[in-house]
């Protein structure tokens, strides 16, 4: 695709597969930290990118299999004021076929980017065609409580572990006996 960088090009070895010979997500994550590296660098976010906070949201659309040759084409996909969006594609080099999309959003509030930097990364952006990342807020279910943690194990219910309507995993722990006065008793301050 015209403007779009390949930054890496490799092999799924066995030896990081898992049994069912599958490419395991640690190495997907290694592949897309060296692709972040090299396109942080084409850009000229080399220094800034090692300073600030990142995040990865990744969607996999299919299996890489043990001997499978793949390529990660990356690219400016947007840029605001406080972050810059990278996307990472990694393509299964045998029929062209997009086996996962990354984006990583790296946030330059805090550091300021250069208006010459600012620039030319604008002048570089692509268009995404990878899914949209569906931002969510997060659950206040979602966490762990300290107080499920001060309670003895044996006085929980573990009926605990439900999936909600989304499909995330929720953590319901109602300690058995005490009332919600005990609880914030023993709440630390």
């Amino acid at each position: 695709m015209d403007g779009w960088t390949e930054t890496c090009r490799d092999i799924a070895s066995p030896w990081e597969c898992d049994v069912t010979e599958h490419f395991t997500i640690a190495y997907y994550f290694d592949r897309l930290a060296d692709a972040a590296s090299t396109i942080s660098e084409s850009l000229g976010l080399r220094d800034v990118s090692r300073s600030v906070g990142r995040r990865f949201d990744v969607r996999f659309a299919r299996e890489l299999r043990a001997g499978a040759s793949f390529h990660i084409l990356s690219g400016a996909i947007a840029l605001s004021e406080s972050s810059v969006r990278l996307g990472h594609r990694v393509v299964d080099s045998a029929d062209g076929e997009v086996t996962a999309w990354a984006e990583e959003t790296l946030d330059i509030a805090a550091a300021s980017l250069p208006r010459e930097i600012h620039d030319a990364v604008s002048r570089r952006l692509l268009r995404w065609e990878g899914p949209l990342v569906e931002r969510r807020r997060q659950s206040a279910h979602a966490s762990f409580s300290i107080e499920a943690f001060l309670v003895p194990p044996c006085a929980m219910n573990f009926a605990a572990f439900l999936p909600d309507r989304r499909h995330n995993a929720k953590c319901r722990f109602r300690p058995i006996g005490l009332k919600s006065r005990q609880i914030a008793a023993i709440r630390p301050s």
